[in-house]
């Protein structure tokens, strides 16, 4: 049906300019009868006596986008390309894209009439993925190629928005296989052709992680039992970050298994000097975070005794000699007992 509106726009052309210099405005009518031209038609071609059809121009098309020069090396054609749409040839140049066929020009490149461009299905929208570092990310288009062969071509971008270069390793397919090896955002589209032309993909969005995997944790020594306003002890972990930028938050809670809070002093570090100020025991746990994933250590008990040190004692009066049911001598000491409550 396409042909057959294109083959009728080349009949009518070719009526108008055979008419003009006449003056001739009126409906045409062209065979072996004398019919006049169908209600409804500039051009009518009829014949009851032999099959012929219109036969155009065979021209060799030189390059599907230029149209000066587009025939022959010595054509000439001055006119601009925006006011020849509709031009009707037949191009029998077997090297161009399309091979061999009916052409039309449409402005700005030649399209075979009986071709259609091809049409991408998948995505259908713009797609967004963020991976890890190392990580396999396929991009993957499904095209119809409307009864022609397909080619596949696929760009990247820094930007989204420009600077489009091709793929030349493993980017001619219809799945593409993104790079994972540095971290940051990458932009991805691909031109899927056929002998007709060409379109372009929605966009793919790849955003790798500067981490390989969640971060693991090896819990050290768990539990500590020092004296009060003593040297603080240092908790600490050690940690398998794969790779990613990391934040620490500390945590602490005054009952087994009760709620835990942020530490808000002195509680991002890697590791964390626990207070002695205050006797009692306080459980402590550490959450660290990537762009990977979160993990939390076990958690420390620190135990913080009533005292500063372990007692000590000023001896009195050591030797005592005494008669048999005397007085029993009253033996006692002077200590310090560094603040804590003392047993004798």
């Amino acid at each position: 049906m396409k042909k057959k509106r294109m083959l009728f726009r080349v009949a009518l052309c070719a009526a108008l300019w055979l008419f003009q210099p006449a003056g001739l405005l009126a409906q045409v009518h062209i065979g072996d009868t004398d019919a006049s031209a169908k209600g409804g038609s500039l051009l009518d071609l009829t014949s009851t006596t032999a099959n012929l059809g219109l036969l155009p121009l065979n021209v060799s098309i030189n390059h599907v986008n230029r149209i000066p020069a587009a025939f022959t090396d010595s054509a000439s054609i001055t006119v601009p390309a925006e006011s020849l749409k509709g031009l009707i040839v037949y191009n029998i140049n077997a090297g161009l894209p399309g091979g061999e066929g009916l052409y039309v020009w449409d402005g700005a490149k030649w399209n075979k009439m009986e071709c259609i461009f091809p049409t991408i299905s998948v995505p259908d929208a713009d797609q967004a993925y963020t991976v890890n570092k190392n990580a396999t990310q396929n991009l993957s288009v499904t095209a119809n190629g409307n009864g022609t062969a397909l080619s596949y071509q696929w760009q990247s971008s820094i930007t989204g928005t420009s600077g489009w270069t091709n793929i030349t390793t493993d980017g001619t397919s219809a799945t593409y296989t993104a790079p994972t090896t540095a971290a940051g955002p990458l932009y991805y589209q691909c031109i899927v052709s056929n002998p007709c032309g060409s379109v372009t993909s929605k966009k793919f969005t790849v955003t790798v992680r500067d981490c390989t995997a969640a971060p693991t944790v090896t819990q050290g020594t768990a539990s500590y039992t020092v004296n009060k306003s003593a040297t603080a002890p240092s908790l600490s972990f050690t940690a398998d970050l794969k790779g990613g930028a990391v934040t620490y938050q500390w945590q602490n809670c005054t009952t087994s298994g009760g709620t835990y809070v942020n530490i808000t002093t002195n509680g991002t570090g890697a590791t964390y000097a626990a207070p002695t100020t205050t006797t009692g025991t306080v459980y402590y746990k550490c959450v660290i975070t990537t762009a990977c994933g979160n993990v939390t250590t076990p958690y420390y008990t620190v135990t913080v005794r009533d005292c500063t040190a372990a007692p000590t004692v000023t001896q009195g009066t050591a030797s005592y000699t005494v008669n048999q049911s005397a007085t029993a001598p009253s033996l006692a000491f002077t200590a310090d007992l560094k603040g804590g409550a003392a047993t004798y």
